[in-house]
């Protein structure tokens, strides 16, 4: 089944995120377990004026340069769910990292394109408790991820918000997500 794409905008040419609708596999296929999850609620502000929010997951730390979930979202997106799956560029990288049998760190950052971000630093071993398979630690080895997705629950961009420069350009931010990881036993 095919997914349906959300154009989303981007600071690199125009990244395409699937909606979770759809994206969970054909007849005859065992249905994807939900492996982790994370709810972060963020805030913080930036000397600059955006419309959009930049999510970025990936393994390791600092923050990556390229990402999983990567894309700039708006307050249009509350109440979506954005899926990524094996057909996006950085999506293999993090798949491998999150089942290597290793606890390895995984980086989510959010922030305006034009300066300032927050992030979140998460161990393998806090993440994947979490999710409905029992035992799975240091991460998920032994499983193919499927999907990635992060349901936007909250965002809020306000400019000039606090304004501590006092000239107007500066952007406050918020959100509240949840970053879920599916995935299939291997074999």
């Amino acid at each position: 089944m095919r997914c349906r794409a959300l154009r989303l905008l981007s600071f690199a040419p125009i990244l395409l995120l699937l909606l979770a609708a759809g994206c969970g596999g054909g007849s005859g296929s065992a249905p994807d377990l939900l492996l982790a999850q994370h709810s972060w609620i963020g805030s913080s502000g930036n000397p600059g004026v955006s419309e959009f929010i930049d999510f970025r997951m990936g393994p390791g730390d600092p923050a990556p340069s390229y990402s999983a979930i990567g894309s700039l979202v708006s307050e249009a997106a509350i109440g979506s769910v954005l899926s990524a799956d094996p057909g996006h560029p950085a999506f293999a990288d993090l798949a491998a990292a999150l089942t290597d049998g290793v606890g390895d760190v995984v980086t989510i950052r959010a922030g305006p394109l034009n300066g300032g971000s927050t992030g979140s630093f998460v161990d393998e071993a806090l993440l994947f408790p979490t999710g409905d398979v029992p035992g799975l630690m240091p991460d998920a080895a032994g499983y193919a991820i499927t999907r990635i997705e992060m349901e936007v629950h909250h965002i809020s961009l306000t400019s000039p918000g606090a304004d501590l420069n006092g000239d107007g350009v500066w952007t406050d931010f918020s959100f509240d997500v949840t970053i879920r990881i599916y995935g299939r036993p291997n074999g």
